[in-house]
């Protein structure tokens, strides 16, 4: 009997071993990941200017998390109070979406950018629940923000709780590895277009989520000016823990100018860069006083205006949010001091003008960025062809100096589109190698208005009108006109994609992965039957043994 006990006793601990087993092993084969929810401080609702702003309680986030597997995703956005079942101002426009940078590159950012509300990422896709305008209901899309096309997708609204399912296929891009994202929750007014942002809030309010390996994990920055340190070829780049990132993409950025600009310009800076990026304009402003010995009243014309100074002395000052098109702009100055020193400050307009020009063609090069090229093309014509339009241009004769260049530029006048088109208008009539040694006659004694004469054999006015009137292809080329696209603004997309829906999502559906647990009530039926069957077998024995002998 006591062997028999003890067998049974023996079985019952293999069979809780194996159940232990059952409910770990299970939810690895099927790829789950148990679910970590991120809190979110609540009363932290903003407007578009980050003032502090009381609106709904179903726009304040508690907490938000995300889990995955076999690229499929479940994001669920809790908030302080239940949802609405709709708005009744037709004006309203209401979303709680992830914006996903999911590429990791915060230089391509077709949606923005706009930090205030992203945090920094390359916004490229929207995951959202969109409720209104017009009275229309609930509905949830994967939004391209570069292709502009939706997928519709998978939904839940269950009090306070927005559920998003979307997978790799409804992303539209080749399955990432990672992606990072910001999630949001967003109220408009004016149907929903850009500028009229009423109450806003984000999760994480600074850094951003990263979701690999079936993980999610917080990315946080820590602030004030920057004391990490980066090498390139011919830059040390400084900058804060935990926006490494950032201070990757532009260094990338500044060794790809760097050797474009090789092939423009007869001589290169004497000596490497040290790149200061900065999170915050403050930031900026705090750091050119630090590193490069401005005063505390020169320095807040660029919290003004935003912006950095040129480099000086070969340290270059990045603000938050640069692209590749700004930093080579930043770093043709350098290859223009270098080759004809303080020229630059007789003919303004030749100099921005040729930055402008160099960091497009510089950038447009490049397969991987060259959105960002086509991003200013787009926007620098239209200025321009909004100022000829309303008789707006500056004669070039005054956007010579540095006073009148920077006086304009204070008054935020449109003068770098100008001097962009110009540029590029001369570029691709007389070619670049001709209109550089302007800078050099200028340096050698020759004005500003002589040089041009003497090079180009056309005054200032002449080369205004002259681009004034050349059509778009041949100051850009056919290709450049060809292939450009609508620029995007960071909250325009709200209502043209309404419509573009392709699956039904007004039904409430069911997420397609398997819960934990159920795997935990399957193992526990698993283990009552394994243990029932033991314990009739064990009755059965007992029943054999009372049997009376035959012998």
């Amino acid at each position: 009997m006591n062997f028999t006990s003890n067998l049974v006793r023996l079985r019952l601990r293999s069979i809780a071993l194996a159940f232990l087993l059952l409910c770990v092993v299970l939810p690895i084969q099927f790829g789950m990941v148990r679910a970590e929810a991120f809190p979110d401080p609540t009363g932290d609702i903003f407007d578009n200017q980050g003032r502090q702003v009381t609106s709904e309680a179903y726009l304040d986030i508690v907490d938000v998390e995300l889990t995955g597997f076999d690229g499929s995703y479940r994001a669920l956005i809790r908030v302080k109070d239940a949802l609405p079942s709709s708005v009744t101002d037709p004006t309203i426009f209401l979303e709680w979406d992830l914006m996903v940078d999911v590429d990791q590159n915060p230089g391509t950012h077709p949606w923005g950018p706009w930090g205030l509300l992203d945090n920094g990422i390359g916004v490229d896709l929207l995951v959202r629940l969109m409720l209104g305008p017009s009275g229309q209901g609930y509905r949830a899309e994967v939004f391209n923000v570069a292709t502009r096309n939706s997928v519709g997708i998978d939904f839940k609204v269950d009090g306070a709780t927005v559920q998003l399912n979307f997978d790799d296929k409804s992303l539209g891009v080749v399955p990432p590895k990672a992606f990072d994202f910001v999630f949001t929750a967003r109220k408009y007014g004016n149907y929903g277009r850009a500028g009229s942002e009423l109450a806003l809030d984000k999760a994480p309010n600074e850094g951003h989520f990263t979701f690999s390996d079936g993980r999610l994990s917080i990315i946080t920055v820590k602030h004030g000016l920057p004391t990490e340190k980066l090498q390139t070829d011919h830059a040390a780049v400084f900058y804060n823990q935990g926006n490494e990132k950032y201070a990757r993409y532009i260094g990338d950025g500044f060794e790809f100018a760097y050797r474009t600009l090789q092939q423009d310009f007869p001589k290169v800076p004497a000596q490497n860069f040290k790149i200061y990026v900065y999170l915050t304009q403050d930031d900026l402003v705090q750091g050119i006083v630090t590193f490069s010995g401005f005063s505390q009243e020169t320095a807040q014309f660029f919290k003004q205006v935003g912006g950095a100074p040129r480099p000086i002395d070969y340290v270059m000052h990045v603000g938050p949010y640069w692209d590749w098109v700004v930093v080579a702009h930043e770093l043709t100055h350098t290859f223009i001091e270098e080759y004809s020193g303080k020229a630059y400050l007789q003919i303004k307009w030749l100099d921005e003008g040729l930055a402008n020009y160099e960091s497009w063609k510089c950038v447009s090069s490049n397969t991987e960025h060259s959105q960002e090229a086509e991003n200013y093309r787009e926007s620098a014509w239209k200025a321009f062809n909004d100022l000829k339009n309303t008789n707006g241009l500056f004669p070039l004769s005054q956007l010579t100096t540095e006073a009148q260049w920077s006086e304009l530029m204070t008054a935020n006048q449109p003068i770098y589109p100008e001097a962009f088109v110009v540029v590029t208008y001369l570029a691709s009539t007389y070619g670049s190698s001709k209109i550089i040694p302007i800078l050099e006659k200028i340096q050698n004694g020759t004005s500003e208005s002589d040089a041009v004469k003497m090079i180009l054999g056309k005054t200032e006015s002449e080369i205004l009108e002259a681009a004034k009137n050349a059509p778009e292809s041949e100051i850009f080329g056919a290709k450049a006109v060809v292939t450009s696209t609508v620029v995007t603004s960071a909250t325009s997309e709200n209502i043209q994609t309404q419509t573009t829906l392709q699956t039904n999502t007004l039904a409430v559906t069911q997420s397609s992965e398997i819960p934990v647990g159920f795997v935990l009530i399957l193992g526990i039926v698993a283990l009552a039957v394994v243990v029932g069957a033991v314990l009739l077998k064990r009755r059965r024995q007992r029943r054999s043994n009372k049997k009376p002998s035959t012998d």
